[in-house]
């Protein structure tokens, strides 16, 4: 690699091609030796101002299409991606997608840069739903993250790092437009721990009040273009702060607020 890249820089660059095909002739199974030679080599022709670039394609494809014989999931998928981008480039794409099946349906690349043909083939519509759909999934899977963190922070007793992740877990609802029950209810265990009289009532308050906040990515234009089931009545919403107020309700947890009349007619001790 390192040779291809000093040749590139002082020989022609069809004599540095002809050493590449010799050097990977010599070496026909060393994937990743075919891959990383082919990747410079494209890199350079598309630096370099060269007259009539297009003649190199396609021995290029070649390359990329042979360590698509690879067992290596890696370099098939760094060689996918290679052709998806040469053909992305060339606006031919419907061959840009035919390699979009060497990523696995969980990879949210996949989906990404099929939402990239869509809005590339008027199918607009499609590609906001896919976009949106990324944007959904990227928030479940950062808040999961960033709340195991945070646990992890409670079970050390680290408070003040366990403080700045609840921020930045309430940022990132707000951010993502989850709505402000998700923004909020995350502070209630570390209020609780710390035995906040005043911020653990605030919060039970706000939860309570915003009950209905829960699902409020369903009217976010975020989301526009996602289908989601309605709450058709208020028998959920009922039920869901009910189940607040019951939780709120444990004497044990609450100990601390057993003389606090806040409290105690928030959840209607008497």
């Amino acid at each position: 690699m390192e040779e291809a890249e000093n040749r590139l820089k002082k020989e022609p660059i069809d004599d540095v091609l002809i050493w590449i095909k010799e050097t990977i002739e010599k070496y026909p199974s060393s994937y990743p030796l075919i891959l990383s030679l082919a990747q410079i080599f494209d890199g350079q022709r598309q630096m370099k101002e060269i007259v009539d670039k297009e003649k190199y394609d396609d021995y290029l494809v070649s390359c990329y299409r042979r360590v698509l014989e690879s067992d290596s999931e890696e370099y098939k998928s760094v060689a996918a991606e290679s052709l998806y981008q040469f053909y992305m480039n060339k606006h031919q794409y419907d061959e840009a997608a035919q390699w979009l099946t060497y990523f696995s349906k969980e990879n949210p690349e996949r989906k990404r840069k099929q939402a990239t043909i869509y809005s590339k083939t008027n199918r607009q519509e499609e590609a906001y739903k896919m976009y949106e759909e990324l944007l959904y999934t990227g928030y479940q899977s950062l808040n999961l993250t960033f709340s195991d963190i945070y646990l992890l922070a409670l079970e050390e007793k680290d408070f003040d790092k366990a403080h700045m992740l609840a921020d930045k877990i309430q940022l990132l609802a707000r951010l993502f437009e989850f709505g402000e029950y998700h923004e909020i209810a995350t502070k209630l265990e570390l209020a609780i721990l710390e035995r906040n009289e005043i911020e653990s009532v605030r919060i039970m308050e706000r939860m309570i009040t915003n009950a209905e906040s829960i699902f409020g990515f369903i009217k976010s234009p975020l989301y526009a273009h996602m289908e989601f089931k309605e709450i058709e009545d208020d028998s959920y919403l009922m039920m869901l702060k009910e189940d607040l107020l019951n939780g709120f309700r444990d004497e044990k947890t609450f100990e601390y607020l057993k003389d606090n009349q806040q409290w105690r007619e928030l959840v209607a001790v008497k």
